[in-house]
């Protein structure tokens, strides 16, 4: 814990007015320390990566071409970028097919896969023209 979560503690726990023997704040002290845990528990479950198990982080890396397109602007940007996918689809919809895929942030210079960002790839089931895509998407963006 950090200092100032420290001293937020000690004036919890502080003598707050009222008159109680020391087993009593003693016992007080441990519940707001067990409450104090269990907050933290809860927070790190939270930010625990749900595809874990899966190990994409150990998989090679592609370059891939990104397309993104601007609702706003009505204007497409295409960019290289770092991925990792796992070759296995999950549920599928009607149209597509899903894959698991970490993106590392172009932004920060950390190369730790393990921290990666989770997306969701999707190749339509039957062979459709590249065209299709592109409206697909433009359609999605529109419609946010």
């Amino acid at each position: 814990m950090e200092e100032k979560d420290w001293a937020r503690l000690r004036s919890l726990t502080a003598d707050s007015g009222f008159t109680e023997s020391g087993e009593e704040k003693n016992e007080r002290v441990k519940g707001l320390m067990s409450r104090w845990r269990s907050a933290a528990l809860r927070a790190r479950k939270l930010m625990s990566d749900p595809w874990m198990d899966y190990n994409i982080n150990v998989l090679p890396v592609i370059r891939a071409k990104r397309h993104r397109y601007s609702a706003i602007r009505k204007t497409w940007t295409v960019d290289i970028v770092e991925v990792k996918l796992l070759g296995e689809p999950f549920p599928r919809g009607a149209m597509r097919e899903c894959f698991r895929m970490k993106k590392l942030s172009s932004m920060s210079r950390n190369q730790d896969w393990t921290h990666a960002n989770n997306y969701v790839a999707k190749r339509y089931i039957q062979e459709v023209d590249r065209e299709v895509l592109f409206s697909d998407v433009r359609l999605q963006m529109d419609a946010k």
